[in-house]
């Protein structure tokens, strides 16, 4: 039987025969063992790590693309080993939040941009609810058998008043639900948080590189760092398709007036003359020249985005520098 070690930033590492048929993430509850996960069922790519030796197989449909494969990229919900193996994932495990069911009550909806809105709610002064900037809950929408996944853009100082960056879809059910019926006072059940994709503590400089309302976990991250007076140099590179999409930049500069080390840098692909920055995609903007060193690299986006933007730092940024990825899909 297959022996796979899932190794941890920590040092750490833990070992657990796998059952052919059975996938790692399986193997792996089964022994107790705690890993990041949500969807089980190789969409959300929480569970994901990278394959350092040894061969495995995929045993269901996964989101994962050629690239990802050829980067070693495993969602160990949906993949079993082949031989022994190693899998390396990006995290400890003591720094891994269970999550938990919350009433939220919703304290306003405003419109950011015409295509996106800023839901802002309160959970119960009495609540457990604690997450890393960066994350993500689900959230139920009521009398309707659907949940939507959101980014907190708040910063986890404060986790009974959260904020999320909610894109407006043509038909969509969130956006039908924030721009008619999330009155104040509404409720709204949460489960979370989710995700390995939040803050690491460092010193040395970090690149931010966010698309559409991807850019809702950076904005988390920044006001954690400015609350702490951080000083570590980041490069924020934001694109968006049209000048509708763009937003935040008002936040943005008040961000930079907190944190002397911060550089924003926002493009538009489909500009027009209400735009006088830089046109193109954020991919242009990371083609240039003049992009700064970095050893962590934060990246949130849509998946012909996130695609893209895996090529250009493989080629960009020396192969060890830490790399973090969040997918999203927009979905009615």
């Amino acid at each position: 039987m297959p022996i796979v070690t899932l190794a941890f930033t920590n040092g750490e590492k833990v070992r657990c025969e796998v059952p052919r048929g059975q996938t790692i993430l399986e193997a792996a509850q089964a022994a107790g063992i705690v890993l990041a996960k949500e969807c089980e069922n190789g969409a959300c790519q929480t569970c994901r790590g990278t394959l350092r030796s040894g061969q495995v197989e995929e045993l269901d449909v996964t989101e994962l693309s050629e690239e990802d494969f050829d980067a070693g990229a495993v969602l160990v919900c949906s993949t079993g080993p082949l031989s022994d193996a190693e899998i390396e994932f990006p995290y400890a495990p003591e720094e891994l939040i269970t999550p938990a069911p919350h009433q939220m009550t919703v304290q306003d909806v405003t419109l950011l941009s015409p295509t996106t809105a800023r839901l802002r709610g309160q959970l119960p002064r009495r609540n457990d609810f604690r997450f890393r900037p960066g994350q993500y809950v689900n959230i139920s929408l009521p009398g309707l058998q659907a949940k939507r996944s959101y980014s907190m853009a708040s910063p986890p100082s404060d986790p009974r008043n959260v904020e999320f960056h909610i894109r407006l879809l043509p038909g969509g059910l969130m956006s039908a639900y924030v721009t008619d019926e999330a009155a104040p006072g509404a409720t709204l059940d949460i489960v979370g948080p989710y995700g390995a994709f939040y803050l690491r503590e460092a010193d040395g400089p970090a690149v931010m590189i966010a698309g559409g309302t991807g850019l809702a976990p950076m904005i988390s991250m920044l006001r954690a760092l400015a609350q702490r007076n951080a000083t570590r140099r980041i490069a924020l590179y934001y694109g968006v398709t049209r000048f509708e999409d763009l937003y935040g930049l008002d936040e943005l500069e008040g961000l930079k007036a907190r944190l002397p080390g911060l550089s924003v840098h926002c493009a538009v692909a489909e500009a027009d003359n209400r735009w006088t920055g830089r046109t193109g995609y954020v991919t242009d903007l990371l083609s240039g020249p003049d992009l700064p060193p970095a050893e962590q690299v934060y990246v949130c986006g849509p998946p012909a985005m996130m695609h893209a933007v895996r090529d250009l730092i493989a080629q960009r940024f020396a192969a060890d520098v830490d790399v973090f990825y969040e997918e999203f899909a927009p979905v009615s």
